[in-house]
């Protein structure tokens, strides 16, 4: 049997639930971590962006200036604007981290033996934001496990001799 994104059952609805926190939430985490943060992080990000885009040399920077000034504009306007929420955000990425980081120890998902749509919606984030932009890397850089859990996830996953769709 292969594995479904959202099982039947309270695994299905805790999975539903549980992606559509990641879903919204992080989305505060990502925005700080990538636009809040360090310049560094901000020219790294927006000049993936513009190259990814093909946006000509030539006003390129200026492209960057737009999109950095929108994503700082965008904290503030998800309630990431005062040191304190900064620092709440920053831990609360580390604290949801460092507890996956234990739970791996024991189980290959988040709810157990099979991926669901919870475990796709934490890898987006790690392999958008989290684990390549340059200063969230270094709040997750102690965390061994979700790293390799991140780096197998790219691999087929194999469920009674059937490999997984995805």
């Amino acid at each position: 049997m292969l594995p479904r994104f959202y099982p039947r059952g309270i695994v299905g609805a805790l999975s539903a639930v549980t992606e559509e926190y990641f879903d919204e939430w992080a989305a505060r985490w990502c925005i700080h971590t990538r636009w809040q943060t360090t310049e560094e992080t901000a020219q790294h990000a927006s000049g993936e962006m513009v190259k990814e885009q093909g946006v000509p040399e030539d006003v390129r920077e200026a492209v960057q200036t737009q999109i950095i000034g929108w994503g700082r504009r965008a904290g503030r306007a998800i309630g990431v604007a005062s040191k304190v929420q900064k620092r709440a955000a920053e831990e609360e990425i580390v604290r949801i981290f460092q507890h996956f980081e234990s739970h791996l120890e024991k189980w290959p998902f988040v709810f157990g033996r099979l991926p669901t749509a919870i475990d796709t919606e934490i890898m987006g984030g790690l392999r958008a934001h989290f684990l390549y932009d340059v200063y969230p890397k270094t709040l997750l850089a102690s965390l061994d496990k979700v790293r390799k859990w991140h780096d197998d996830f790219s691999a087929p996953i194999q469920v009674n001799n059937i490999q997984n769709p995805f």
